[in-house]
Parts: structure tokens; sequence; C-alpha cells
């Protein structure tokens, strides 16, 4: 089973606390996760987490982009035991991208959490919210 498949389930219910409203997800989520893969590849993680960071609360006509980061984080957090104690993704990938031999792990799960985010995403019935 590849790692992104194994992280659906966990996806699902992060979706379900974190993004969904009596069932239904916003459709400008779909654009955020997939600007989100984008932007880590052309700016890299912490720019681009930086950049949702700061727009949790600018854009609340469409989707808040903090929701989707508390679902990746709720994803990312699923594979550890303990858990992690920072408070939230950007502050995980902070501490994480600090220590040299962790760089690209967290890079590769925080990605395979948004992958899996997507994925589960269409599970849900998609409206303008």
């Amino acid at each position: 089973m590849k790692a992104v498949e194994k992280l659906i389930p966990s996806a699902i219910i992060a979706v379900e606390r974190k993004m969904a409203d009596r069932g239904m997800v916003n459709k400008a989520y779909k654009g955020y996760i997939s600007a989100l893969g984008a932007g880590i590849i052309q700016s890299g993680l912490l720019p681009t987490l930086a950049m949702y960071k700061g727009n949790e609360e600018n854009d609340k006509k469409k989707a808040e982009t903090g929701h989707l980061l508390s679902a990746i984080y709720e994803v990312v957090k699923s594979k550890y035991n303990p858990k992690p104690v920072e408070e939230n993704l950007f502050d995980f990938a902070l501490t994480k991208m600090q220590q040299p031999d962790k760089r690209q792990k967290v890079i590769t799960e925080i990605v395979d959490a948004s992958i899996a985010i997507k994925l589960a995403i269409r599970t849900f019935k998609l409206e303008e919210l």
C-alpha cells in the first residue's frame, strides 16, 4: 500500500472535522490544495505555508486557508506517536526544517498529507458556501 493511500482514512476524518459544513466542502478548497502543492515545488515549504498562514482570515468569502492547514496537520500528526507538540502546521514544519536530517522527510509528509486531503475532498459534496 502506498504512503498516500494509508493516509486517506485520516484525511477523510480531518476534512469532516476541519473543512466540512453539514457534509459539504467549499469548492474553493480544491483550488487551495492544488495551489499548495505547486507553491511548495516553486517556492519551498516554509514560504508557501507562511503565505497560507498569513491568509487564514483574509479570504473568508471563499474558504479559510487555516482550516486547510489544520486538516493537513491532523493527517500529519496521525503518523506520529507521541503526537507532535507544535500547535499548528507552520510551527511543526519550522521546527523540523531546522533539523537538516529531517527536512526532506517533513516535506514528503506534508505533501503526502495534502494529496490525501485532496483525494478525501472528492468524497464530499462540493458547494460554494
